[in-house]
């Protein structure tokens, strides 16, 4: 078992090693009597009075999952997606400083780490001066995230390998910062610090083990949380829309559909509680959210945008392609972490279709090669194998390989992704795109190479053509839409747009909302107190609601394994 001390004030958090995340930290799955209100329903209740305190709807914007989700055949891209300079805002005199907050740092090869520190190079690039906020994590853990034989003794030693792997993705020179130049003044350099994480291998991923705020510099004008539930699963300390003055934006960036995967691994007792927890911390931390896509669950003054871009060693493939460099001769291939959360369930389930599909009509099956490689792929193979599928599997491969560069058609029918990096890296390389009609593949559905299909017929039938003829030359525009130039642009609209004005609202509703938050963020010790205090103000002007709300948000029990929430 491992402590974490949270070194912000909470009691620590005991992780186990082989426990089942979910199952662990969410108290509705068993530490609660489930015939009680739940957890789950007290935080929806906790969240319908913060809204009722921010004096707000929901402030879903025009880019929002209703208009997204199936965009129209040759529909027009939103002004937000046209490019580099499609707006009159000078937004490095608006954000002169700005602040990303990431839940991984390279070489770590995932896309918390990647997405973030490109962002911040481009960042950089359009004359922001950018801090970089990354988890460090000591070397004995290194081994569960880095790549065999790669490990750090120090933070300077990582800290390096982070410029040195960053560099190689980026096709300009970056102006490193030090300690010495971090007041802001002079040219705008590119700094990047740590924070103190722990690996959790249950979750896959890092916690926070101390407060991330006073690495925040002073002058800060705009602060970016890359994953902002994530962040604040177990932060405790000030809100983050409190922590700095009252003018900077903080936005969030959801990378990840967490619900879905709690769902998958936990069940949907898990997957509510979740859902409920992340609604709750987004209100309370973020000005904005920004969903990448609409497959996101529904959120406070949330907006989809897709706000990440696609490296130049991708475009550079497709621009070969364009013009008429590669040459197509391969057909279909999928790559992907091998996970049946990962899409590997759906691709199996596919694949048995298409060829029940080609052996009732009498066509030609296609083989799709699969790379990657993962805790589960063992277990994916043989299910594979006991279904007779016609899947190659060829161990893991980099997308940027030469010889990817020579298949047709990339085949992704996950739908657990918020965006699937992947899937912009194939329309980039110049590739057919075979997704389903799914939120997350909104973004692509308008490029003239993605194929959407809506059923198992039309998965085969749209497998079977792109395996066969070559896709088209990328326009300029695609291109454009997919660089992080682009990228950068939409995220800089979104947070010059982002509202952060404090309610003035006052009153008794106001005060237990507080309460509620400083009940939920304390934790054990004064929990009951908090509770009583909260029931008393609200009793005295809504006796309705008190009942609703009491002896629904009661503390976990030591044994729960989130001790405090340190929320």
């Amino acid at each position: 078992m491992h402590g974490i001390d949270e070194s912000g004030g909470g009691e620590s958090v005991v992780m186990g090693e082989e426990d089942d995340f979910y199952k662990r930290c969410l108290p509705s799955l068993g530490h609660f009597p489930r015939s009680d209100a739940s957890i789950a329903v007290a935080l929806n209740e906790l969240d319908a009075m913060l809204e009722a305190e921010d004096g707000t709807e929901e402030d879903v914007s025009h880019h929002s999952a209703q208009h997204v989700e199936k965009p129209p055949s040759g529909a027009q891209v939103s002004t937000r997606e046209q490019g580099v300079g499609s707006h009159p805002v000078d937004f490095a005199l608006e954000f002169p400083r700005i602040c990303i907050v990431t839940t991984a740092s390279l070489p770590w090869l995932t896309g918390t780490a990647v997405n973030p520190a490109l962002r911040g190079a481009y960042l950089w690039n359009q004359g922001h001066h950018v801090t970089l906020l990354v988890p460090w994590v000591k070397r004995e853990e290194q081994g569960n995230i880095f790549q065999k034989g790669v490990e750090f003794d120090s933070e300077k030693d990582q800290l390096e390998a982070v410029r040195t792997s960053l560099s190689a993705r980026v096709p300009f020179d970056i102006t490193w910062g030090d300690e010495k130049d971090e007041d802001g003044s002079g040219s705008p350099r590119y700094h990047i610090r740590f924070y103190s994480g722990k690996y959790a291998p249950a979750l896959g991923s890092i916690i926070p083990t101390q407060d991330i705020q006073p690495l925040v510099p002073q002058d800060v004008s705009c602060i970016v949380l890359e994953e902002p539930e994530h962040l604040t699963w177990y932060h405790s300390g000030k809100r983050w829309i409190r922590a700095f003055d009252s003018h900077v934006p903080v936005v969030g960036v959801m990378h990840t559909n967490y619900v879905d995967y709690a769902r998958r691994m936990a069940g949907d007792a898990a997957s509510v509680t979740l859902k409920q927890l992340n609604k709750f911390l987004c209100r309370q931390h973020t000005h904005k959210v920004i969903k990448l896509s609409a497959a996101v669950q529904k959120l406070p003054r949330e907006e989809v945008c897709f706000v990440h871009g696609v490296s130049e060693g991708f475009l550079r493939i497709g621009k070969s392609v364009k013009a008429g460099e590669v040459v197509f001769g391969k057909a279909a291939y999928f790559l992907g972490k091998a996970l049946w959360a990962k899409g590997f369930e759906e691709l199996l389930d596919k694949m048995e279709a298409h060829e029940y599909v080609c052996a009732q009509n009498g066509k030609e099956t296609i083989r799709v090669d699969v790379y990657g490689h993962g805790k589960e792929l063992e277990e994916i193979q043989n299910e594979s194998s006991t279904r007779g599928l016609s899947l190659n599997f060829l161990g893991p491969k980099d997308h940027l390989s030469e010889d990817m560069a020579a298949y047709r058609v990339f085949v992704n029918p996950s739908t657990s992704d918020v965006v699937a990096t992947t899937s912009a890296e194939a329309l980039a390389m110049g590739k057919w795109l075979l997704v389903p009609r799914h939120p997350c593949n909104a973004f692509f559905a308008d490029f003239q190479n993605c194929l959407v299909y809506e059923n198992d017929d039309q998965f085969s039938d749209m497998l079977i053509y792109a395996a066969h003829h070559d896709p088209q030359p990328l326009s300029e525009s695609e291109i454009n839409r997919l660089t992080w130039e682009c990228a950068t642009d939409r995220l800089l609209l979104c947070c010059s747009e982002t509202t952060t004005e404090r309610s003035k609202r006052l009153g008794f509703e106001r005060v237990a909302c507080k309460t509620s938050w400083l009940g939920y963020n304390v934790g054990y010790g004064v929990y009951s107190i908090v509770t009583k205090a909260i029931d008393s103000v609200v009793g005295s002007i809504q006796t309705s609601q008190s009942e609703r709300v009491r002896g629904r948000l009661r503390p976990p029990n030591k044994d729960d394994g989130l001790q405090s929430h340190a929320l």
